[in-house]
Formats: C-alpha cells, sequence, structure tokens
C-alpha cells in the first residue's frame, strides 16, 4: 500500500539490485547510515512520468485527513502514521545480550541433557537390578515349588498308608463290637436262669431253708455273671467310643488327603509354568495377599 501524497510509478519497471552477501559489523552499519538519507528503489527520473507532477509533489507534500483515505472505519481502527519512532518506544537488546542468552540457553540444555542422560542410566541399571532380582526370585521358587511337590508327593503316600491302616483297624473294631454284643447278649440267658433258681430256692418251706452249697453256687454264679457282663459293657464302651474317634480321625484324614492332592495338582501346574506359557495373567492387588 502506498502512502497518501507519494506517486503511483511501476514498482517493477527496474530490477532490484541484489542485497550483499556479507554484512558489515553493527558499529560499522551503525555509523553509515546516520547522515543517509532514505534510499527510494525507484528512481525519481523515469522517463515517462512528467516532471512537472514531479515539482507540485515535492513543492507540497500535504496528506488528506486518514479518514477520506479510509472511508467506512471509525478513527479508532486507523493505524496512524507515524513517520519518526520517539525514542524509548521499543526496547532493542544489543548483541552482547543475545550472545549471553544463547550461551545461557546452551548452558541450560547441556544441564538438561545431562539429567536426562543420568536418569535414563540410573533407570537402565535399576531396570536390569529387578530383572536379576525377578529372575532370581522365580529361580528360588521354582525351586521352592519342586521341593514343595515331593514334599506334597512324600506325606499323601504316608497318608494314603495311615488311611489303609485306618481302615482296617476300623473293620477289626467293627467285628469286635459285634462279637462284644453277641458275648453279652448270651451272658443274658444264664443269668436269668441262675437268677430264677435263687428265688425258687427261696420258696421253700420249713425245715428247707437251708443255706447249701447249691445256694452258694448260685450265689457266686450270679456274682460272675453280672461281672462278667459290665466287663463286657464297659469294653463295648470303649470299642463304640474308639470308634467314633476313628471315624473322625479317617473323616480329618480323608479331607487332609484331598487337600494335599488339590495341592500337589496346583503346585505342579504352577513348577510347569514358564515365561513363555500360555494363558498366564497377572492380576491387581496379589502382592498384599498374604505369603504364608
Amino acid at each position: 500500500m502506498e502512502l497518501y501524497g507519494y506517486p503511483l510509478k511501476a514498482k517493477f519497471s527496474q530490477p532490484r539490485p541484489p542485497p550483499p552477501k556479507v554484512l558489515p559489523a553493527t558499529s560499522t552499519m551503525a555509523a553509515s547510515y546516520k547522515n543517509r538519507v532514505p534510499y527510494h528503489p525507484e528512481s525519481l527520473s523515469t522517463p515517462w512520468m512528467p516532471d512537472s507532477y514531479y515539482k507540485a509533489a515535492a513543492l507540497n507534500p500535504t496528506l488528506s485527513p486518514l479518514t477520506e483515505s479510509f472511508p467506512g472505519l471509525p478513527p479508532t481502527k486507523i493505524v496512524p502514521f507515524i513517520s519518526e519512532r520517539p525514542n524509548g518506544v521499543f526496547s532493542r537488546h544489543s548483541l552482547d545480550d543475545w550472545h549471553r542468552s544463547n550461551m545461557t540457553n546452551y548452558k541450560e540444555s547441556e544441564t538438561t541433557r545431562h539429567n536426562a542422560e543420568r536418569l535414563r542410566a540410573d533407570l537402565t541399571r535399576t531396570i536390569k537390578d529387578v530383572y536379576q532380582q525377578a529372575k532370581r526370585t522365580q529361580g528360588e521358587s521354582t525351586q521352592n515349588l519342586g521341593e514343595r511337590v515331593n514334599d506334597i508327593e512324600y506325606w499323601k503316600s504316608e497318608l494314603c498308608i495311615e488311611l489303609d491302616a485306618m481302615i482296617r483297624e476300623t473293620n477289626s473294631l467293627t467285628d469286635m463290637q459285634k462279637r462284644l454284643e453277641r458275648a453279652l447278649a448270651d451272658t443274658e440267658g444264664p443269668f436269668q436262669v441262675a437268677h430264677k433258681c435263687l428265688l425258687n430256692r427261696e420258696k421253700r418251706m420249713g425245715i428247707d431253708l437251708v443255706n447249701d452249697d447249691v445256694e452258694k453256687q448260685l450265689i457266686t454264679e450270679i456274682k460272675t455273671i453280672r461281672s462278667c457282663r459290665e466287663r463286657l459293657q464297659q469294653c463295648l464302651d470303649t470299642v463304640n467310643c474308639q470308634l467314633m474317634c476313628n471315624k473322625e480321625a479317617r473323616q480329618e484324614l480323608e479331607k487332609d488327603l484331598a487337600d494335599k492332592q488339590m495341592g500337589h495338582h496346583i503346585d505342579s501346574k504352577c513348577y510347569q509354568l514358564k515365561n513363555s506359557s500360555r494363558g498366564i495373567h497377572f492380576y491387581k492387588g496379589v502382592e498384599r495377599v498374604d505369603a504364608t
């Protein structure tokens, strides 16, 4: 956009000179353009422009109001033309400030890169340490699982042997219980007979009521049968109590054997697992489970 008051000329009538390849120093440039007029790329001696127009423009360089040049815009939206920049409006930094800023950024970047490399090295070392610890822990766990599987197999065989012995003992006690019950039932007849004979002897009258050897033998027989019945009943009660204890122990053995079989199955499966095994899933909160 051309400023108001300057002639409209062909801008591409002559080619622009190329910019210099090497710029002079800052101090030299500042000293070189202090007392020079602004350079206009367009030549003022254009042959096809009339000289009278240039004379009139040079003698009367007046500008019309900005509102006439920008119709339809309010005065607050029009950017005024600043012919000269006042001192202190825009702040500028020196070349030394620029170099110092670059050096500061360079040092900060070096420090940041050094910290990042150190953090990366620490992370790499931590990853290696954790990997070695996990590998060592995995080896120890595998060894412990192998020993546990062997222990479970041993105790499972011992439980099977003990369970078989318990079953045989329970069967023997059951047979003894039946024999005791039969013997106790067999003593009931002689006891009733001896007791009946003693009652019949009490029915005698007169001189027949004598305390002879028969009566003494009947009383001794009744006492003997009664003592045997009491001992048989005690043995039967002991056998019944032992059968109850054997039944409870057998249930505990069967439960323990079932737990051993389940534990042996789980430990054997865990012992055969590898890092490349399929179906391995990670569960949240497993580290809070009690290790025992």
